[in-house]
């Protein structure tokens, strides 16, 4: 058994997104109705692992909690309870007692960010050259869990397995909106759902607008398809940056193109010109069927 707890959420439920064969419970208060959940996973198949969010109940001490939490941590699955709170002495004595993993995440502030971007690049095996090209890169990240992870996602695409440069620095981490976009489209083409939606939140946070990302998409996709259509006549890549004023990192990213097919791109084109469409015509709520279109195309 697992327990992620602290008081930043985002990073809570980042840990278990991408945990594959899973029952979700969110528990309600009612200690009978996780029982009831996991008596009939029992009966219908064990799932290889059980996420109970808002998992309040490790915070009550009363005897049936601690029933609930010592059948949960023998229970066959691997069992991830999600809960905010920051404090180990709140915790039901039991959790103490028993084999439980307790993984903290804390907030992002001013007092704790360097020692907790330094863990998540160690989680995410981000190496710098220098303790000043680390300085540098947190200096310019938000005290944000969702906005750091982006920014270290496009630090993985540009320098790969070698460690971070200070000129790395200088050339990618801009506070750049269509820098922004230009990594949501690579993720949409390579059919990353999690990392697109955690992506496009966050600009929504920023005060960014559906349509104006789907704009951007858009021109930035086609010029996507520019490049495989370039790629497949053999062009040589100096000519084809040269002409469709792609930058180095950019052409770093889109390495992966030429394992996406022109159908796919012309695909994503059209839903995206018929999301544009509906939003206009306010057929269609602008940021849930942006998150469905993504979802959509990752079927």
């Amino acid at each position: 058994m697992v327990i992620y707890f602290g008081n930043d959420l985002d990073q809570i439920n980042d840990e278990v997104l991408g945990l594959k064969d899973s029952k979700k419970i969110v528990f309600d208060g009612d200690f009978s109705s996780i029982f009831d959940e996991i008596n009939q996973s029992s009966l219908f198949g064990q799932p290889k692992n059980i996420i109970i969010t808002d998992a309040d109940f490790l915070l009550d001490k009363s005897e049936e909690a601690s029933k609930l939490i010592d059948t949960l941590n023998k229970n066959d699955s691997e069992v991830f309870c999600l809960v905010k709170n920051d404090k180990l002495d709140k915790f039901n004595p039991i959790v103490k007692k028993l084999k439980i993993k307790l993984i903290k995440k804390n907030k992002i502030t001013d007092f704790n960010k360097f020692d907790e971007i330094k863990k998540i690049c160690l989680e995410e095996n981000i190496n710098f050259d220098s303790q000043k090209t680390f300085e540098k890169f947190v200096d310019h990240l938000a005290n944000n869990y969702l906005f750091v992870k982006s920014e270290i996602e496009k630090i993985k695409i540009y320098c790969g397995d070698r460690k971070v440069t200070e000129k790395d620095i200088e050339e990618i981490m801009l506070d750049n909106f269509e820098g922004n976009i230009f990594l949501l489209n690579t993720y949409i083409l390579r059919n990353q759902l999690k990392e697109s939606l955690n992506l496009y939140n966050k600009l929504i946070s920023l005060k960014h607008q559906p349509v104006e990302i789907i704009q951007i998409i858009s021109s930035q996709i086609f010029k996507v398809k520019l490049y495989k259509e370039a790629l497949n006549q053999n062009l040589p890549f100096t000519q084809i940056n040269s002409n469709l004023q792609i930058t180095p990192f950019q052409a770093r990213q889109m390495a992966y193109v030429k394992d996406i097919s022109l159908g796919k791109i012309n695909f994503i084109l059209d839903k995206l010109f018929e999301l544009d469409t509906n939003i206009k015509m306010g057929l269609v709520d602008p940021n849930q069927s942006f998150k469905f279109f993504l979802a959509f195309i990752n079927l």
